[in-house]
């Protein structure tokens, strides 16, 4: 059992790795880390650019189905959201962010035992 669970994590990592993107030139930064010893995980987005305000996020799994998604409030350069993992499966999740004009970025993590992992 604890070498398919490594097998498991092994392949979830690596396609992690992978997924980190960013489409039409956005500059944001994402981040995404767990917080304190709960099953909670801090999502974080940085733009640096006036012109590229915050305006949506969600979460979504590896089928594409939406997990978890924000209320829009006001267009920000930054923001922290806390995400609540404990009811989450193991698994490649991707959180995708929207900005003005169109622009978006996305990162993958994964989850294992309720705890983002790298």
């Amino acid at each position: 059992m604890k070498t398919f669970n490594t097998i498991k994590f092994a392949a979830i990592a690596a396609f992690a790795f992978a997924s980190v993107s960013a489409s039409a030139k956005s500059d944001a930064k994402v981040y995404v880390n767990n917080f304190h010893k709960n099953n909670i995980a801090v999502v974080s987005v940085n733009s640096n650019n006036e012109n590229n305000a915050i305006t949506h996020m969600e979460v979504t799994n590896e089928a594409g189905s939406t997990v978890y998604v924000s209320k829009r409030v006001a267009p920000v350069k930054a923001a922290q959201y806390l995400l609540d993992i404990a009811k989450l499966e193991d698994g490649a999740y991707t959180v995708n962010f929207s900005f003005r004009k169109g622009l978006t970025v996305s990162k993958t993590f994964v989850v294992v035992n309720g705890k983002v992992v790298r």
